[in-house]
């Protein structure tokens, strides 16, 4: 095989191999990029999540002060309707 057969075959293995890597490398950069858009997505909802909690927590709270004062309301309620019910027993 003379020099110049061989560095035919040389160079189109080279371009062979090159291809190849293009073929190889282009999938992978396109999946970091996703993966890094998909991280990013994950971490704006996982922020969203956290302030949606807090502000869950929040109302729990004030839903947890008005069944006190409903409930001393309805107390009160009662007791005035048992004041009335003596005071009409009373006449």
């Amino acid at each position: 095989m003379d020099s110049n057969v061989f560095m035919g075959m040389l160079i189109a293995a080279l371009a062979v191999l090159i291809g190849l890597l293009v073929l190889i490398i282009k999938p992978i950069l396109s999946l970091n990029t996703t993966v890094t858009n998909l991280k990013d997505s994950v971490d704006r909802l996982d922020g969203d999540t956290n302030t949606l909690n807090a502000r869950v927590t929040a109302h729990g709270k004030v839903l947890d002060e008005h069944s006190v004062k409903i409930a001393k309301c309805e107390s009160d309620i009662k007791h005035l309707e048992n004041d009335v019910k003596q005071l009409e027993g009373g006449k």
